[in-house]
């Protein structure tokens, strides 16, 4: 039984075998046996590319890989303040440059607080803005006389001071650049000065242009030119003003003023003079950088005031003009800043 049961079981895997493996006359299984095996050497021969390609861009697809790391994705948690912090940051910084630039092109000085951010040298005192109307000659009018000592008042009681502390006598007015409103302190400081019963005397020494003759008189007198040259006495020079204790000296109308020296002998003496006659005398001279002569003359002084205009005097003429003076520290007695407008305050 054993013996017919293995022989059935080889008959059964003879017939399985024979489906399995067809003989030579069944071509259609021969045929599907030969296309089968074409596409397992086509996919063979796929899998051999795909897994070349890989390896070959292998690099290039490690590069895009952060994309979908969610570590890298952090600035979408930031809040609207942050943003606005950097823009703030931003914004300084350009207007910090923007400003640096400015100061750099335009070195006037714009302010009082702007000269005593640069410069160590005493500020004795501040003069306002005065409009046309109120730039003319002094008189006798109680309110003009009461409104020029409110404006001064700072400023002549700081002179005052310096005055009587250092036994001047002799002031000279004068600025690094033309227009800087030199006269017109000049001549505020005189009145206010001999307002406070002081005799004062006020020498016009810019021969090129005599502003405060102009202002004094109608007609222009004998002055310090004619008396340089020996066409008029020291008597003839001294002309009254409108003001009680303040007495002028104008320029001039000698032929050839310009043309005159500030170291002149007689120019010397007429300091000597005045020194003995007048509590206070003040010369207006010429812009010390287009008259750079009128040096010469600072050694006969006491003191040496400068005229600082706002928003037209620069840095730059302001250090020159101090360079200049250093030779004269011990007469350099401060500085006056000029035109202060109500408008320009802050």
């Amino acid at each position: 039984s054993e013996e017919t049961r293995l022989k059935s079981l080889e008959m059964v895997i003879a017939e399985l075998e024979r489906k399995t493996m067809p003989n030579s006359v069944n071509q259609d299984q021969q045929q599907q046996l030969r296309n089968r095996e074409l596409i397992s050497l086509t996919i063979k021969q796929l899998n051999d590319r795909l897994i070349e390609t890989q390896s070959t861009s292998h690099g290039s697809l490690s590069r895009f890989v952060f994309i979908d790391d969610p570590n890298s994705i952090f600035l979408a948690n930031k809040s609207l303040w942050f943003y606005l912090i950097i823009a703030l940051c931003i914004g300084l910084i350009v207007a910090s440059v923007v400003v640096l630039i400015y100061d750099m092109l335009d070195d006037r000085i714009m302010l009082v607080d702007d000269y005593e951010h640069f410069y160590k040298y005493p500020l004795i005192g501040v003069v306002r803005h005065y409009s046309s109307d109120e730039d003319k000659p002094l008189d006798n009018n109680s309110d003009y006389r009461s409104r020029n000592l409110n404006d001064l008042s700072s400023l002549i009681i700081n002179l005052r001071q310096v005055i009587k502390h250092n036994f001047i006598k002799t002031i000279v007015v004068s600025s690094p650049d033309r227009q800087e409103g030199k006269s017109l302190v000049s001549l505020k400081i005189a009145s206010a000065l001999a307002m406070k019963k002081q005799k004062v005397l006020i020498v016009d020494m810019d021969f090129y242009s005599p502003k405060i003759s102009s202002k004094l008189f109608e007609e222009m007198p004998v002055g310090l030119s004619n008396y340089i040259l020996d066409e008029a006495t020291y008597e003839e020079i001294i002309q009254p003003t409108s003001i009680e204790n303040l007495k002028a000296v104008s320029t001039g109308n000698a032929d050839g003023q310009k043309n005159l020296y500030y170291n002149d002998s007689r120019l010397s003496a007429f300091v000597d003079k005045v020194k003995d006659e007048f509590d206070v005398i003040i010369f207006d001279t010429p812009a010390v950088m287009y008259i750079p002569d009128i040096l010469e003359f600072f050694e006969m002084m006491d003191s040496i005031l400068v005229v600082v205009r706002l928003r037209r005097t620069t840095r730059k003429l302001l250090d020159k003009i101090f360079k200049t003076f250093g030779e004269f520290k011990e007469k350099y007695t401060g500085v006056i800043v000029n035109d202060l407008n109500s408008s320009f305050k802050k």
